[in-house]
């Protein structure tokens, strides 16, 4: 026992827990299974004019950020999503100069691009200021990029955003939104993607996160045959996640003309602060384990 000991394998509550009455923040789905999380404290709570605002502190994972009772990020592993959604398609893009982020008002997707210095300009689109604030104020390492001078912060529908950009305006859409419920389910919609083809250069791309082959089979099924309707090329690439319930999470690359694959060109990757992205993982993110390449409609390029 004492070896497992040396090697975090304890029975027993941690002593720093004491006789601290339990505090627990549980993510439920579909009132069939809980991811949970014991806390310390809860460092913030509010409605906004659009959702419940919640940070708490928790024992294994640093700060957590949820939205309306759903975990948006943990400090812990959020760099994988973070990292996943940013560079894998930075690093196929040809002298990318204009990105667009779509949501990810806690800083994070704009952090991982203020990492890129031939960016000259990166927009953040965001429908809820009070998100961007709270996040400056309990997750800095996440909203550090806000500082950065080539950072625009705009406050607004991010789908009513992209249809009034001038065409080819982007090399790059980040869209870092939630889930496919309320007001973020026009963010993965057919008239959406068809917008932000129309927004970005000719040889542009866009990354989502595209939910977990696990729990959001249909879903994600519907989420390619719109992706489909508005890129020729639209492809999944994947990481793993232990936040977010079930773990394997799926993401899109979406192009007009790039290729996720042929056009990867790691110039600088080695140099960069980053834990988990890498060059060998770039192309082994877009093998797809049997049960997300069952997901995808059929005439995709993955299922050809």
């Amino acid at each position: 026992m004492s070896a497992l000991k040396d090697l975090g394998f304890e029975q027993g509550p941690p002593p720093e827990f004491g006789s601290t009455p339990e505090l627990w923040v549980h993510e439920r789905f579909q009132g069939a299974i809980s991811l949970g999380f014991r806390v310390r404290a809860q460092l913030h709570q509010e409605q906004s004019p659009y959702q419940q605002i919640a940070v708490y502190d928790t024992f294994l994972h640093g700060r957590m950020l949820a939205l309306d009772g759903v975990i948006m990020l943990t400090e812990r592993d959020e760099f994988i999503y973070h990292e996943l959604l940013v560079h894998v398609p930075m690093f196929t893009l040809a002298q990318a100069r204009r990105a667009l982020v779509i949501g990810g008002g806690d800083g994070g997707a704009v952090r991982e691009l203020c990492k890129h210095p031939g960016l000259e300009e990166i927009t953040l689109v965001e429908i809820d200021q009070r998100v961007v604030e709270v996040s400056k104020q309990h997750l800095p390492a996440l909203a550090a990029g806000f500082s950065d001078p080539r950072v625009k912060l705009v406050f607004m529908d991010g789908a009513q955003f992209v249809k009034e950009s001038p065409a080819g305006a982007y090399d790059l859409i980040v869209v870092d939104s939630t889930d496919p419920i309320g007001p973020g389910k026009v963010l993965f919609s057919r008239e959406f993607y068809r917008d932000a083809a129309r927004a970005l250069k000719p040889g542009g791309a866009l990354s989502a996160q595209t939910e977990s082959p696990l729990y959001h089979p249909e879903v994600i099924r519907g989420i390619y045959s719109n992706l489909a309707a508005a890129f020729n090329n639209p492809f999944m690439f994947w990481g793993v996640i232990p936040t977010y319930l079930g773990g394997l999470y799926t993401f899109a690359y979406a192009s007009a003309s790039r290729h996720p694959l042929r056009d990867f060109q790691p110039r600088g990757l080695a140099g960069m602060d980053l834990k988990y992205y890498n060059e060998q993982l770039h192309p082994a993110g877009f093998a797809l384990p049997r049960i997300a390449l069952d997901c995808l409609p059929e005439g995709l390029p993955q299922k050809k």
